[in-house]
């Protein structure tokens, strides 16, 4: 609700012009009365100035503009006083109807009457306000009412119930057509449910199988990384048991071109001292030897093991399925196949030297050459 009478400027502008309007003479009954009543009037409406706001809508919307001007001109001039008595004396009526004075509607009678009488006396511009603020108002006000924004909706309102009703018969004409219908798409959701359940649980089995397929892929390229490097590794031992292999006979047969070469005959057990750095030396290769082919033959089993289990990626989703279908049959029918496929696979090392094979030989020639020196 927009503010006029509540505004503090207006309020100000109330005080100073009842100030003024108490200190002006006055010449005859009427306009002794009639400025009585401005007076009157303005301290009423300074003094509920929220009330006079919220039952005046329709003077405030036309003439609120000429009453501001003038209060603030303050004109004490015969037709300014007659412009402002017919201007409040509509705001009076107005707040009269929409909510009458209880306690000085012995005033308000006073008012009317006095301005009835001494039409005459007024201005012919605030004459014409009197008159029609007097006999004309209240239907200016009733025909704004009408047509304002609150009886529409009221008015609407009315209307919208006769459609509700009309539509609501509508609604009962076809309800059964839509309710068979409701049903028919109840039906055909049902059943296109169904189908899609159906394609999701065959998705679901080929995401599982991918998924399967995706680890197994995973794990065989595991092993094949993992048997490269194997493979790196069986190469180095191999070249380090060839190189061992090659060593150990090369520095056998220098020392005996060395030892046969002297010009000296060796007559002394002492002469025989200068074999004994060369034959440390292979004792120690032969062990490194022996540790080298340990290694070799254990790179090759793993090597063989890492083959085998890529194998076994390649064909155990299907082999899995197979077996749960065919043990429930007969349970021992793939025993013998499963004992083959999944037994380890281990290199043979019977046949490989021990660390320190042939050492007793060689101490017992030693201590032999020791009783014959002796």
């Amino acid at each position: 609700m927009q503010e006029f009478f509540n505004d503090k400027k207006f309020k100000d502008s109330i005080s100073v012009y009842l100030k003024v309007i108490k200190k002006q003479p006055t010449s005859g009954n009427f306009e002794e009365k009639r400025n009585g009543y401005i007076a009157w009037v303005l301290q009423e409406m300074a003094s509920d100035a929220i009330s006079w706001d919220e039952r005046t809508p329709f003077n405030k919307k036309f003439i609120s503009h000429s009453f501001n001007t003038r209060i603030n001109e303050a004109d004490m001039s015969k037709e300014s006083l007659d412009e402002l008595y017919s201007i409040v004396l509509r705001f009076v009526v107005e707040e009269h109807i929409n909510h009458p004075y209880l306690d000085d509607e012995l005033t308000f009678n006073e008012l009317k009457d006095f301005s009835r009488e001494n039409l005459k006396f007024f201005s012919e511009r605030a004459s014409r306000q009197v008159d029609y603020a007097l006999f004309e108002m209240h239907i200016s006000i009733l025909r704004h009412l009408m047509n304002s924004e609150e009886l529409s909706d009221i008015k609407k309102t009315g209307e919208f119930k006769q459609s509700i009703e009309q539509s609501h018969i509508k609604w009962e004409a076809t309800i059964d057509s839509q309710k068979q219908e409701m049903q028919d798409v109840q039906l055909q959701w049902k059943k296109d449910l169904e189908d899609a359940e159906n394609r999701v649980n065959q998705l679901q089995d080929t995401l599982v199988n991918q998924k399967n397929a995706f680890n197994f892929v995973g794990l065989y390229h595991g092993f094949e990384l993992l048997g490269e490097i194997k493979s790196r590794q069986l190469f180095w031992a191999r070249l380090l048991i060839v190189g061992l292999g090659l060593l150990i006979p090369a520095i056998i047969f220098s020392e005996i071109i060395l030892f046969y070469s002297a010009t000296e005959i060796k007559k002394e057990l002492t002469d025989y001292l200068s074999v004994i750095p060369a034959a440390s030396l292979v004792i120690i290769f032969i062990y490194y030897f022996r540790v080298s082919l340990i290694n070799f033959n254990s790179i090759r089993a793993q090597i063989m093991q890492i083959d085998l289990r890529k194998s076994l990626c390649q064909f155990i989703q299907n082999y899995a399925d197979y077996s749960s279908s065919i043990k429930s049959k007969d349970s021992n029918l793939l025993d013998k196949f499963e004992d083959i496929i999944f037994s380890n696979i281990m290199s043979s090392e019977e046949k490989i030297p021990s660390t320190f094979d042939g050492l007793e030989q060689i101490v017992s020639l030693i201590n032999a050459v020791k009783a014959k020196a002796k």
